[in-house]
């Protein structure tokens, strides 16, 4: 356990080496609001105000604290189809560690410190614009984007150990997460999509990674819903934990003869 809280605090030191780059990515959460702003208030005139602007705004507010906080497991796959093809995943297995967990530590440690700044950057902005973002659903929306990240990791890795087999997964993952993108609510939010891409989303993880976390971020959520969505997130952990613990074992028994 402690070589993984190592790595932690190792993993938070390295993202202060590039200081101008991980300051200017938050520059992109006021351009962003006011534009989404600006969208949906036109898109709202003419429609008997039924579109809340206000709300869709808060929803893609935290949904830009989502995408910069999952950014760098986001990278998950590339890195280790990388590190098989490669050949350089011996070296991690010789190791005494579990190298998915080791990988796992390391984005959770970016993922937590992107989150921090951009929720601070995001109740600045709210609280300039007289919106209050309520300390619950802020506990709750923490928990439910670890579980998010959590979720998108075994994701992409998963997608990564494909690489034992495949040798080329990029445009698989990038097929996946164009479906994920499009019908896991970051072009629009799930419950404004016809009620039957609504029941097909939620027998997949689809709306667990994006769509749950935004929309308890922003107060949209009854506290049932809240619960129901993040024991939701947890059974897809649970089962992609049980999955990936499997292809990885199989993946690796050999050795690796790929690229070695």
């Amino acid at each position: 356990m402690q070589k993984y809280l190592s790595t932690f605090v190792l993993s938070l030191k390295n993202a202060k080496i590039y200081k101008l780059d991980f300051y200017l990515s938050f520059i992109s959460i006021p351009v962003e609001l006011i534009l989404t702003f600006l969208f949906w208030k036109i898109l709202s005139i003419g429609n008997d105000q039924s579109i809340d602007a206000g709300a869709i705004v808060a929803y893609f507010l935290f949904l830009q604290v989502l995408q910069l906080g999952y950014s760098p497991t986001m990278l998950v796959t590339f890195e280790l189809w990388n590190e098989i093809n490669n050949g350089t995943i011996i070296t991690w297995l010789v190791r005494p560690i579990n190298y998915p967990v080791y990988i796992l530590v390391q984005k959770m440690a970016h993922f937590f410190m992107n989150t921090v700044v951009a929720l601070i950057i995001s109740i600045l902005i709210g609280a300039a614009f007289g919106y209050v973002i309520s300390p619950v659903h802020l506990l709750y929306g923490m928990i439910a984007s670890i579980c998010g990240n959590l979720l998108l990791f075994e994701l992409q890795f998963l997608i990564g150990c494909l690489t034992f087999w495949l040798k080329k997964v990029i445009a698989l993952r990038d097929v996946i997460f164009n479906i994920l993108f499009i019908l896991g609510g970051t072009l629009l939010p799930i419950d404004m999509t016809p009620k039957i891409i609504q029941d097909i989303a939620y027998f997949t993880p689809i709306p667990f990674v994006y769509f749950t976390p935004a929309k308890i971020y922003a107060g949209q959520f009854s506290l049932e819903q809240i619960i129901r969505n993040i024991a939701g997130q947890l059974l897809w952990i649970l089962i992609f934990g049980v999955v990936i613990n499997f292809v990885w074992k199989i993946g690796t028994s050999d050795k690796i003869t790929q690229g070695a």
